[in-house]
């Protein structure tokens, strides 16, 4: 009976680790890697390479405007005194 037992509870904790662990570790890391191939695969297009490229200019182009009205509203906010 004692040795149906220990069987049993071997048994619930090797499919727990396979349920909880191992096979969604798994199933996310070949995901991750199948996602990842395919974004690679993507960006080497030459098309793609050009319109992020127009991306990054338009932010490095934004970003001092939206800065500048960032600093212009915390100069405008009254400070607390402590």
């Amino acid at each position: 009976m004692k040795l149906l037992a220990a069987e049993r509870a071997i048994d619930t904790v090797v499919w727990q680790m396979l349920a909880s662990v191992a096979i969604p570790g798994y199933t996310i890391h070949t995901v991750v890697a199948i996602a990842h191939a395919g974004l690679a695969q993507l960006e080497a297009t030459p098309q793609l390479q050009v319109q992020m490229k127009k991306q990054k200019a338009q932010k490095k182009r934004t970003a001092p405007c939206f800065a500048h009205a960032i600093l212009a509203q915390l100069e405008a906010t009254p400070q607390l005194q402590v």
